[in-house]
């Protein structure tokens, strides 16, 4: 009987959380990331200059996190209220499933597509597309996540697309990366890697925390 009624609770929170179109776009994200790789978008910089170029694949993580942020949002308070916890645990494994699906299809479309003959996973994981795009796809997700406390969860993803543009302005100085900017850093940069991590860490604890961190936030 508990069985039963985990299950029912897993499908009532399935579909609540739109979890297949969720998914489906990290899944359409990553393809035509992989196809956007040699598109370079300019900007200006905010310190004056020559702008920066950014290639497209940097920033279509953007697509799965507002879809995820669009997911995340579909709740239905009266019946989440009798198993805040572990619709909370199924939230954060979202997250995480949502970053894997993208991981995965980028790095699997460098075997069934490889730039080079042999060594197609290897060279997946040393290239910059693959490892900027889900570097920044967790750093958006822990982003959204970490400011849905104080925002509807369908709009934090606009923090993140807010973050992106503030990097992609004002993240470059004189040719330098700043550390903090880790949507504009190269792939294989160990500090905006670090960021990246630390942000989408926070975000699933705070997710993980249900809406103990809003109410707090509203007491004070």
């Amino acid at each position: 009987m508990r069985c039963r009624r985990g299950g029912q609770r897993v499908n009532w929170w399935s579909r609540h959380r739109r979890v297949s179109t969720v998914l489906l776009a990290a899944f359409a994200a990553a393809a035509v990331t992989r196809l956007a790789a040699s598109i370079q978008v300019s900007f200006f910089s905010a310190f004056g200059g020559a702008g920066l170029q950014v290639s497209l694949s940097y920033l279509m993580p953007l697509v799965a996190v507002i879809a995820l942020c669009y997911g995340l949002d579909a709740k239905h308070a009266a019946t989440e209220a009798t198993a805040v916890r572990r619709v909370a645990a199924l939230d954060v494994g979202l997250v995480l499933v949502c970053v894997a699906v993208f991981a995965v299809t980028i790095g699997t479309s460098w075997v069934a597509w490889p730039t080079e003959p042999g060594g197609a996973w290897q060279a997946a994981l040393g290239d910059d597309v693959f490892l900027a795009s889900v570097r920044n796809l967790a750093g958006f997700a822990g982003i959204a996540c970490l400011t849905a406390v104080f925002l509807p969860r369908r709009l934090s993803a606009l923090m993140a697309v807010g973050y992106a543009l503030l990097a992609i302005l004002s993240g470059v100085h004189d040719g330098n990366y700043l550390w903090w900017a880790f949507v504009v850093n190269p792939g294989d940069d160990t500090v905006a890697a670090i960021m990246a991590t630390a942000c989408l860490a926070a975000g699933c604890v705070t997710l993980a925390r249900g809406d103990d961190s809003r109410r707090r936030l509203g007491a004070r």
